[in-house]
């Protein structure tokens, strides 16, 4: 018996991307993949998702996905209209931005003709929130939105949600200090505080710099697995240019998305970056790995020694005297 087509696009997030949100350009082999991994842990094990993805291969399309995904699933197969997103990225302007997508992805032509009417009219997703027609009390009355954009410097309060989406926390203009991504951070941790009792969390980004938020996140988890606790994130890391073992390989690698960025491409874009003195960006956003690996200082653990020929010229230490007994 043939599914019918709103049943396959609810039981299957890469479906629903495509054939609902006409995210053509997405590709079975990287981003079905991607969609699995998100519904594995967000449908059928009930826990976090963090994809690590570089830079300009869609995270962030599979993030709107996800959550209009998440939301209609609710509506038409729990019947429940209280479902509650949140957004939260580094700029307002940007989490506003995911709002429009995903009021204009529920009031497309093909959406309503699925799954039919939920956005509320009148009310607008300009200011950053979306509510469903059907969350409406008999009086009339809107409770809190179904979703709801955020930012670091205009944090919502006061409001609890199901479900929290992080895109790109972590961006150019605030990546550069210490202090800056200790901000991140705890605006990350602080956010915390609106997700309900078992509540999930997506959390898409490319990484900028070492110790970063992406970086805290996987130290963190790192210590949970030592500890044998349970796991807050489930990561899914993939690497611009992988050899076969899907390993990072940016000297013989092949490109993961070679329909958007062939190989060719990919090395011409990493030697342009080089050239403006920008490998670490590359090695960031297209490697997953803020690490410059030439740059590297060896470190002998059992002598505590680093001998100086082993330190680059432009190298600039911050020297600390530690008194041992």
């Amino acid at each position: 018996m043939a599914v019918s087509k709103e049943r396959a696009a609810l039981g299957n997030l890469y479906t629903y991307a495509k054939e609902a949100c006409g995210l053509n350009l997405l590709t079975p082999k990287l981003h079905g993949e991607i969609c699995e991994v998100v519904m594995d842990g967000l449908v059928r094990q009930h826990h976090n998702v963090a994809l690590l993805v570089p830079r300009g291969f869609f995270k962030s399309s599979l993030g709107l996905a996800t959550c209009t995904w998440l939301a209609t699933r609710k509506a038409i197969i729990e019947n429940n209209y209280e479902w509650r997103t949140l957004i939260d990225t580094e700029t307002m302007t940007l989490s506003k931005k995911h709002i429009g997508w995903i009021a204009r992805a529920i009031t497309s032509r093909e959406h309503v003709k699925l799954f039919g009417e939920f956005y509320k009219k009148g009310k607008g997703a300009g200011n950053g929130e979306i509510f469903f027609t059907q969350r409406a009390t008999k009086g009339g009355v809107t409770r809190e939105p179904n979703f709801m954009a955020s930012s670091q410097k205009s944090e919502r309060t006061g409001l609890h949600f199901d479900f929290h989406w992080y895109d790109d926390l972590v961006g150019e203009r605030n990546c550069n200090t210490s202090a800056l991504r200790q901000n991140t951070i705890e605006h990350f941790y602080s956010s915390l505080n609106l997700l309900e009792p078992g509540g999930l969390v997506l959390y898409t980004a490319t990484p900028w710099r070492d110790g970063d938020l992406s970086g805290a996140l996987m130290k963190a988890q790192k210590e949970a697995e030592k500890k044998d606790e349970k796991k807050f994130f489930s990561f899914y890391v993939r690497y611009a240019l992988e050899n076969e073992k899907r390993e990072p390989d940016e000297n013989f690698g092949v490109s993961i998305f070679p329909e958007r960025f062939p190989t060719e491409d990919l090395q011409g874009k990493r030697k342009m970056m080089e050239r403006g003195r920008k490998r670490y960006l590359w090695r960031a956003q297209q490697m997953i790995d803020p690490c410059v690996p030439e740059e590297a200082i060896p470190f002998d653990r059992q002598t505590l020694y680093a001998p100086r020929t082993s330190f680059p010229n432009h190298a600039f230490l911050r020297l600390k005297t530690v008194t041992v007994d």
